[in-house]
């Protein structure tokens, strides 16, 4: 009501300017958001601004009554199509918007002829999508509609690292293979230190062994780490057929001390060349090399074994196979239950069969 009032006393204002004066008012026309008011039977018309003031006007029917606006671009230019309602010449004003063009959808404007309110409609384009950020991996979205729109950024790429390929410090997008650890030196105790990164890799190396012997376990030469236990010694004879260390405890067994080789006669035609000696439990095994001399036949070997003290603990004869003559020979003598913990040390004689 208060707009169509003051509308309506603006209406009255031009028509007694027309009436009185017959000049035309200086009003100047306001941008877009224009309207136009008809009254009566179409001889008064009135184009009210948005801030409710009177654009342009015409008052009567007469062409000299007719209120242009201003030069303003399209504003106030005439339709070259044959005026309507009896309107000799359009006179448009300025256009005003409709609606508003978004990234969505196009706007529309809208203009009017001041003399017989004869509209034209036009469209406006959309405006671009605005606002929002791209990155390498994502397009912008727009601020206003939500959608993405445009390109992407290229990937900001970080060089390719030990144990990173090249990838990019924003999106962790990767190119190619790492480049590996190198350098350094491994041992049986760290792994090798890389020369770029300063960090272990790669494996321990094997360690270095020293094979086990009969007093030490196998060891590393490079750690000194040990694995298992020492071999321990193996006896043979009396002493370790591994390192030939003497057998501490067993007792040791030599020549009875008158006897002589090689000329040691035994019966039989026969002599004795060497002997040696071997201890396995509480036995005695004493191995005799020699040759049959003067005739075919067996050897009878007399033999004593003395203990320590020279206390003899045992005796006896030994008869051979048969040889030939010059044959040379190998025989043993076994002699049981000989050894005891009474003696450490053995001596044995060997010659000429014993006589009872």
């Amino acid at each position: 009501m208060k707009f169509a009032s003051r509308a309506l006393a603006l209406l009255l204002s031009a028509i007694t300017l027309t009436s009185c004066a017959s000049s035309t008012p200086d009003f100047e026309p306001a941008p877009d958001n224009s309207m136009m008011a008809v009254w009566g039977d179409g001889s008064s018309q009135v184009i009210i601004g948005g801030d409710g003031g009177i654009m342009n006007g015409q008052i009567g029917g007469g062409e000299e009554d007719i209120i242009k606006p201003g030069p303003s671009g399209e504003s106030g230019a005439s339709d070259d199509s044959p005026p309507a309602d009896g309107c000799t010449t359009h006179s448009f004003s300025d256009w005003f918007t409709l609606k508003n063009p978004t990234c969505g959808q196009e706007g529309e404007r809208q203009r009017s002829c001041v003399n017989c309110g004869q509209k034209e409609s036009q469209s406006i384009p959309m405006t671009d999508h605005s606002g929002g950020t791209p990155s390498c991996n994502a397009q912008a979205v727009c601020t206003y509609c939500g959608l993405p729109y445009g390109g992407t950024l290229s990937h900001t790429w970080t060089s390719a690292t030990c144990v990173l390929p090249k990838h990019c410090s924003v999106c962790s997008a990767t190119e190619g293979n790492p480049l590996g650890h190198s350098g350094g030196t491994a041992t049986c105790e760290h792994k090798a230190v890389c020369t770029v990164c300063q960090n272990e890799y790669g494996q321990l190396k094997e360690h270095d062994y020293v094979p086990a012997t009969c007093t030490e376990a196998k060891y590393c030469s490079e750690c000194n780490e040990t694995f298992g236990s020492a071999l321990g010694h193996s006896y043979a004879g009396g002493e370790c057929i591994r390192c030939g260390e003497k057998d501490s405890n067993k007792p040791t067994v030599g020549h009875f001390y008158s006897m002589s080789f090689p000329l040691t006669l035994i019966g039989g035609s026969g002599k004795i060349t060497s002997a040696t000696y071997e201890t396995s439990g509480d036995t005695l095994y004493i191995t005799i090399t020699g040759e049959k001399t003067l005739s075919n036949g067996s050897l009878t070997i007399g033999w004593r074994v003395y203990g320590s003290g020279h206390d003899a603990v045992a005796d006896g004869n030994a008869t051979t196979p048969t040889y030939s003559k010059g044959e040379s020979f190998t025989y043993t003598i076994t002699v049981p239950n000989v050894i005891t913990s009474a003696h450490r040390s053995y001596l044995v004689w060997l010659g000429l069969p014993i006589i009872e």
